[in-house]
């Protein structure tokens, strides 16, 4: 059983990147963390080697302290915010998003140049230091939409979903902080947490191995980061800085999100004779409603983004969809896409979980046993209940067929966080017979069908 501490109110937490992993370094007032209340746990426990000696007596002799539990570390809940008011050393958070994911981007913001179109968006000025690169999501203020860049040849950026209407020359492209995976460098944390006493515990050599936020109707979006240490160190030490917190920048909540905004993508296959108002997708897995949007290539690299206004037909066969005109209509066998907005394709509550498989290296020279501790697997998976209105789920499971999944919260400079995830697979699908019938659905993120490994996810604050 592990042994864990009770969390006071008055708890305070900072962390700090180590150029040595496992080796402690020094607490600033940059690096402290807004905990919240709910699941902070500090495991603390050590193996203890029992001393069998043969003393004349039944009599056990005392075991020696040995090494520390693989699950040594703290998790850390808080809540989802925007990128904050801390500037450069903001969110409060970053640096466990970074342990998780491997990778952290800032790039200074762009402005548009002339003769750009909703796909291709040419880059005036900035976009640089570092320069912006494939997987990033960039957000377009004007449009009040995000997107991911699906290649980048100065100046030009291509995204990979066309906005929904073509940016004017000067507009900004904020291009925030991105966190990007990667499957071999994974920066190890020190944790500094102070409790009533003072009672001070420092965890050495942290990687995050968990990741959840969870997206209710109603409610702020808790997420919680789950991590390792190779080792602690517990004393009676005060706090000797004045942490920096970001005390402004408010939680954000589900409620109320723009669609364009959260959505999920899916390819279909123009069919018969489409017109600039009318295009039948064939036999398509997954479902369609009003209010939905169709993009269609107009001409080599140009896409319209559409609003569909009449349904005709279900998943599984024919659907004829009239829709806003377009300048040119498709032709049979186009590629065309349908974003479906958040309630049809998500329901009322949304999961999203990144896990890392981690093997610490044991080394009888390291100090408590571990040398290091190495990531070797990861799996990205998101749970969510649509309501029940077709086959689309199971459908898209017994067919392997992926889908691109976006979710933004807020909309306001300094608090916007986006999720997307590129190519997602339905697992598992059940219904439940609750009252308006839902599919509990887990899909699980794979590698990306446009720009390969590493880009099941990527997450991104404005």
């Amino acid at each position: 059983m592990a042994e864990k501490l009770v969390v006071l109110q008055n708890t305070k937490m900072s962390i700090e990147e180590e150029t040595v992993e496992g080796t402690a370094v020094v607490e600033t007032a940059n690096g402290a963390l807004l905990l919240h209340s709910d699941g902070a746990e500090f495991n603390l426990e050590r193996d203890l080697v029992e001393n069998a000696f043969m003393t004349g007596s039944l009599s056990k002799t005392a075991p020696a302290a040995g090494m520390w539990s693989d699950d040594l570390g703290p998790t850390i809940p808080t809540l989802i915010r925007g990128v904050g008011t801390l500037g450069t050393h903001g969110p409060d958070w970053h640096l466990l998003m970074k342990s998780l994911m491997g990778t952290e981007l800032r790039a200074e913001a762009g402005v548009v140049d002339a003769g750009s179109t909703a796909l291709i968006i040419q880059v005036k000025s900035g976009c640089a230091s570092p320069a912006i690169i494939p997987g990033m999501l960039l957000y377009f203020p004007t449009q009040g939409e995000i997107r991911r860049i699906a290649t980048y040849s100065a100046p030009a950026i291509t995204l990979d979903i066309p906005l929904s209407s073509i940016p004017a020359e000067d507009d900004l492209i904020k291009t925030g902080v991105n966190w990007m995976l990667s499957s071999s460098d994974f920066p190890s944390f020190t944790a500094y947490t102070y409790f009533d006493g003072p009672k001070r515990l420092r965890y050495a050599g942290c990687k995050c191995t968990n990741w959840e936020a969870t997206f209710e109707v109603g409610q702020n979006v808790p997420m919680t980061f789950a991590s390792k240490a190779l080792s602690a160190l517990y004393d009676n030490t005060a706090q000797a800085i004045t942490p920096n917190y970001d005390t402004t920048t408010k939680p954000l909540m589900c409620l109320g999100i723009d669609g364009l905004n959260m959505f999920t993508r899916y390819e279909g296959t123009a069919s018969g004779t489409p017109s600039a108002t009318e295009t039948i997708l064939a036999t398509p897995a997954f479902d369609v409603g009003v209010g939905d949007e169709i993009q269609i290539e107009v001409s080599a690299g140009v896409w319209e983004t559409k609003s569909i206004s009449v349904v005709s037909g279900d998943a599984g066969s024919n659907i004829t969809l009239t829709h806003a005109a377009v300048s040119i209509a498709a032709s049979a066998d186009d590629t065309v896409y349908i974003l479906r907005g958040a309630c049809a394709a998500v329901g009322d509550t949304l999961t999203v979980t990144v896990e890392m498989e981690s093997e610490f290296e044991n080394c009888m020279a390291a100090n408590y046993g571990k040398k290091s501790q190495a990531i070797t697997g990861r799996t990205v998976t998101l749970a969510k209940t649509p309501y029940f209105k077709s086959w689309q789920e199971f459908l898209m499971r017994d067919n392997v067929i992926g889908s691109g999944f976006m979710i933004t919260l807020g909309d306001e400079l300094l608090n916007i966080m986006a999720i997307y995830v590129s190519n997602q697979i339905n697992t598992e699908v059940s219904l439940s017979t609750d009252a308006l019938m839902k599919n509990d659905t887990t899909s699980r993120g794979v590698i990306d069908a446009t720009l390969g490994n590493d880009h099941e996810i990527v997450i991104a604050t404005f």
